[in-house]
C-alpha cells in the first residue's frame, strides 16, 4: 500500500531556501523548526510513503505580498504559503492561501499530518474532511494556557481536532493521558 502524506507544519525544516523566502525575513521558533524536521525525517523512513509534501505558513516579519513557494527536494515537496501584509492581515491572508492550497492538492485517501492544529490548517481540514475520506493525524506538542489571550481563539480548535482526528501523536505521557481522557468524554455525549 502506497501514502500520500501531507505535513502541515509552521516553520522551515530544510536550510537550504530560496532568495524570495528569505525575503520574508521568517519568524521560526529553532524547537519547533526541530521538531517538524525530526518527523519529516521520520516520515521519509516510512517506505509506504509514495509522496510526502510538507505545507508551511512560513511567516516573516515583512510586510509585502508573497506567493506561494514550492521548493522539491529529492523525496519531499516543500509548500511555503503566500501572505500579504504585516501582522494580521498577514494571519488572516494566510488563511485564504491555506484553503487554496488544501482544496487544490488533498485527494481521497491522503494522509494529513498537522502540527498542533491551528486555525489557519484546521478550517480547511475539516471542511474537506467532511467531502473527502482522509486520514487526519494531529501532532500536539502542547496545548495553549487558558490565561494567555490566544487561547481564546486556540482551543476551540485543538478540541475539535481532539474529537475529529484519527490519530495523534503526543509529546509526552501526560498529553497522550490528556487526549484519551478528553475522548473517552466526547464518545460518551
Amino acid at each position: 500500500m502506497s501514502l500520500n502524506v501531507k505535513y502541515f507544519g509552521s516553520s522551515i525544516p530544510i536550510d537550504k531556501i530560496s532568495s524570495k523566502i528569505k525575503r520574508r525575513d521568517l519568524i521560526i521558533q529553532n524547537a519547533t523548526k526541530k521538531r517538524e524536521a525530526y518527523i519529516l525525517n521520520s516520515l521519509l523512513e516510512i517506505p509506504e510513503i509514495k509522496k510526502l509534501d510538507f505545507i508551511s505558513t512560513a511567516y516573516g516579519k515583512r510586510r509585502g505580498f508573497y506567493k506561494t513557494e514550492k521548493i522539491n527536494g529529492k523525496k519531499v515537496q516543500y509548500n511555503y504559503l503566500g501572505y500579504f501584509g504585516n501582522k494580521i492581515f498577514r494571519i488572516l491572508s494566510s488563511y485564504f492561501f491555506s484553503i487554496l492550497w488544501v482544496f487544490r492538492n488533498v485527494r481521497k485517501r491522503d494522509t494529513i499530518i498537522i502540527y498542533n492544529f491551528p486555525p489557519v490548517y484546521a478550517i480547511p481540514i475539516l471542511l474537506i474532511k467532511i467531502f473527502l475520506q482522509i486520514r487526519l493525524i494531529i501532532e500536539f506538542e502542547d496545548f495553549y494556557n487558558v490565561e494567555d489571550k490566544r487561547s481564546l481563539i486556540y482551543k476551540p480548535f485543538e478540541n475539535l481536532g481532539i474529537k475529529y482526528a484519527d490519530s495523534f501523536i503526543a509529546s509526552s505521557i501526560g498529553m497522550r493521558d490528556f487526549i484519551l481522557k478528553k475522548r473517552k468524554q466526547q464518545k460518551l455525549l
